[in-house]
């Protein structure tokens, strides 16, 4: 039945039809893409973090009381 809505269609309502088809596929590829760029805090876009270099983490996995215990491996 597709096909039969789209044959009914004038030149100027399925260009406008397309328009708006692609609108919100343009739409809904920026959503996904700003989504997708949302990073966790364990990942490091800069050489030191950030912008400015600051090299600071929020993660806690290394704490004062559990440093002393840290090896290189």
């Amino acid at each position: 039945v597709p096909c039969l809505l789209w044959h009914d269609l004038s030149y100027s309502d399925e260009d406008e039809v397309m328009t708006h088809l692609y609108h919100a596929l343009a739409a809904s590829w920026f959503l996904c893409s700003v989504l997708h760029a949302q990073g966790t805090p364990d990942d490091w876009y800069y050489h030191g973090n950030d912008a400015a270099s600051t090299k600071y983490s929020p993660l806690t996995e290394i704490t004062a009381e559990n440093f002393a215990d840290l090896r290189i491996i």
